[in-house]
C-alpha cells in the first residue's frame, strides 16, 4: 500500500517526466516546405468607399 505523500510525490515525478518528454519532442521537429511547394501571398487589400479596409 502506498502512503498519501508517496503517491503525491510519485504522481508529481511522473508528471515532470512526461512534461520533459514533451519539451524534447517539440524541439526541432519542424521541416519547412521546399520552395517549389510554397505559394506567394498578397498582403495588399483594396480600400472600400469609406477609405477603410
Amino acid at each position: 500500500m502506498v502512503r498519501r505523500n508517496q503517491q503525491k510525490k510519485r504522481d508529481e515525478a511522473r508528471a515532470k517526466k512526461k512534461a520533459e518528454e514533451q519539451v524534447v519532442e517539440a524541439a526541432g521537429n519542424y521541416v519547412p516546405l521546399s520552395r517549389d511547394e510554397c505559394q506567394e501571398r498578397s498582403y495588399t487589400a483594396e480600400l472600400g468607399s469609406g477609405g477603410l479596409l
